[in-house]
Formats: structure tokens, C-alpha cells, sequence
């Protein structure tokens, strides 16, 4: 197992060059080595060069004679997301691993599947009238049982995106759903946040129980015990149902309380713009009567009634190091995972409490 500090880790191989370990070498910042590695303009041809020997010499990065030129991979997401081009997470992943396979003559196909076309026989005759050469599973939404029969089913190399099974031989990307729960609680807890609440989606949902598994890690560091009265979490998959929000009916349960908390962390951007929405109802006004924070930044979170605090999960990187590993054969075969870094983003729905210090 090898962790990369500061940047993307990979579980499972050891694979320790960062973007940082070629920037310090070549005195220059990481910024201007993803230009070099990325053949972007204004970047003189003596530091291009200076970089990718550098690069080239600790090992770093997919040379070219290594890539799969003109794959033709299966981008497979629950019917549930079938608006896929307009999902606020998926479609920038799509999108990303779509750029990176074409700068290769690649192809990606998306294939939605329902509950009932969950059949590995349905798949595999999909798979192969469209010629397909690997998969992409994107999201949580499929059972773990359909994943690994498909795996153990079909031929073709199949990575994760946004989750990851421990029992197959894959590839996953992932988002550090735990150490980004970490950051957003320690962050309201140096805004003098004791109480805070939790709202969550099903915790069958990996991404959700590790937010909910770092926003505990938190609290105990900070020496404050967890209190499930403070935790909503909706254990149904009907938990984005439009007609019945629950982040809506989550935060107005909170706020009912005798002792309601100071801040409410959502588990995800659009359950903390739900949030919003009923503490407005309530006449309460964010940040100032109470904090409510996100996870994901998706683009609605800049868009909110004052703009959200929240944890950015970087979509198209995980589109991009996906398509990277399609594209790099001789991997070693195994379960690894790689895990991209989660930054904390600061915008205006999170304010210091002055804590109360009258005598009872």
C-alpha cells in the first residue's frame, strides 16, 4: 500500500511521484509541471524540457508508447441518473474521461441500466454488439452482487468511479469522502461550533458513511461526543425525491429541538441547499442564526442564498485518472484504489459563534 501525501493516492501499488515531488526537483511550482506534463502553451522550451526529464527520470507519468490507442469503453450509470449530460457530478466526470479517451482516438459510450436490466447476460450481450473493450461503472446506485458477477462474467477491464468493492480485481477512483468530512468539521469547530448537525442519504451508499465516519473522527478528536440525535439520516434510495425533499424535512426536525445546533453539516451540496431552504421558511437567516455547509461543490453551490461553504470533489479529475488507467496497459492486475484529495472551499454560509460565557 503506498500514500501519496498532498495529493492523489493510489492503494494497493506503489506509485509515489507527485505533481510536488517533480516541482521541487525542477524548482518550479506544480502548477507549471501539470502545463509541462499537459503540452500546455506559454511555458518556455528550456523548463518543458527541464520537467519532463525530471518526470521521466522519477518514474512519473503513462509514456506514450504505453497507451491504448483507439479504446472503446462502456460508461454504464443507474437509470435513476439518466439526465447523465445534466447531472451536476457525473456529467463533468463524463465529460472529462470523454476528452482524454478522444485526445487518443478512443470512444466512450453511455449505457443507462434500470433496476430490471440488471441482468449480466442483458449486459453482456450489449457490451458485445457495441464492440465494447472496457468498462466504466460510475456511482453507488448498482449492488455490489451485479458488480462483481460482471466482473467475474466479462473479459473486458472494468474501473470504478465514485466507489469501490473490496472482493473484485479492479481499478477504483475515488473521492477522500472521509478526510474531506474531517476538514469541514474541524473548520466549524474553529468557528467555535460545538453543536452541529448531520444530514445524510442511505449510509448503504459508501461516500455517505465515510462522511458520516470523518464527521465522527472529528468530533472525538476535538473531544465531543458524537450525538445521533443531532444525525438525519434518510436510510430510503427515494432519499432525492423532489416532492418530498430530505433535506428539507431533515433541518426543520433539527431546528425543532430544545436545543438545536449552531451549524448543520449536509452530506452532499444539494440536501445543504434544501437545508436553506427551510431555515429561510423559518425566518432564520444563514450564516447569521445558524452555519450550514456542503460536500461535493457541485455548481449549485455557488448559486445559494448566501453562497455555500463546502468540500470540492474533483469530478473531472476522476474523469481524467480514469481514463488514464484505460489507457495504460501492462497495469499489475489486483483491487487497487485511488483516492483524489478533497479541498476545503470557503464562501459565506459559515460564520464564528461567540460562545456563551454567562454564569447559569
Amino acid at each position: 500500500m503506498g500514500l501519496v501525501k498532498g495529493g492523489i493516492a493510489i492503494y494497493g501499488m506503489t506509485m509515489k511521484i507527485t505533481l510536488e515531488d517533480i516541482a521541487k526537483k525542477a524548482g518550479v511550482s506544480t502548477a507549471t509541471v501539470s502545463k509541462c506534463l499537459n503540452n500546455r502553451p506559454r511555458i518556455s522550451k528550456k523548463t518543458k524540457q527541464n520537467v519532463l526529464a525530471i518526470a521521466k527520470e522519477l518514474g512519473y507519468g503513462i509514456p506514450k508508447e504505453a497507451l491504448v490507442p483507439g479504446i472503446k469503453t462502456a460508461f454504464i450509470i443507474h437509470k435513476k441518473n439518466i439526465a447523465v449530460n445534466s447531472d451536476p457530478f457525473y456529467s463533468l466526470v463524463m465529460s472529462a474521461m470523454q476528452e482524454s479517451l478522444e485526445a487518443q482516438k478512443g470512444q466512450l459510450i453511455l449505457l443507462t441500466l434500470s433496476p430490471r436490466e440488471e441482468n449480466i447476460s442483458y449486459l453482456q450481450t450489449r457490451l458485445e454488439q457495441l464492440t465494447i473493450e472496457a468498462v466504466v461503472i460510475c456511482g453507488q446506485d448498482f449492488s455490489p452482487d451485479f458488480i462483481i458477477e460482471l466482473a467475474n462474467s466479462i473479459q473486458q477491464p472494468i474501473i470504478l468511479v465514485d466507489n469501490y468493492l473490496p472482493k473484485i480485481n479492479c481499478y477504483s477512483v475515488v473521492n477522500d469522502n472521509f478526510q474531506g468530512a474531517y476538514m469541514m468539521t474541524q473548520y466549524l469547530l474553529q468557528l467555535n461550533h460545538q453543536r452541529i448537525g448531520f444530514i445524510s442519504g442511505p449510509l448503504r451508499n459508501i461516500s455517505f458513511l465515510e462522511r458520516l465516519q470523518g464527521f465522527h473522527s472529528a468530533l472525538i478528536s476535538a473531544s465531543i461526543k458524537p450525538e445521533p440525535d443531532l444525525e438525519m439520516i434518510f436510510n430510503s434510495d427515494n432519499w432525492l425525491n423532489p416532492k418530498d425533499p430530505w433535506g428539507y424535512e431533515a433541518t426543520l426536525s433539527l431546528i425543532s429541538s430544545n436545543n438545536p445546533p449552531t451549524a448543520i453539516f449536509a452530506a452532499n451540496d444539494l440536501l445543504a441547499a434544501e437545508c436553506i431552504q427551510a431555515l429561510t421558511s423559518k425566518n432564520l437567516k444563514v450564516p447569521k442564526d445558524i452555519s450550514v455547509v456542503g460536500f461535493d461543490d457541485i455548481s449549485i453551490a455557488s448559486l445559494t442564498a448566501p453562497p455555500l461553504t463546502t468540500i470540492k470533489v474533483g469530478k473531472r479529475t476522476l474523469g481524467k485518472l480514469a481514463a488514464a488507467l484505460l489507457l495504460c496497459h501492462n497495469l499489475p492486475q489486483g483491487n487497487y484504489k485511488v483516492v483524489v484529495p478533497p479541498q476545503l472551499i470557503i464562501r459565506n454560509s459559515a460564520m464564528t459563534i461567540i460562545p456563551d460565557t454567562k454564569s447559569p
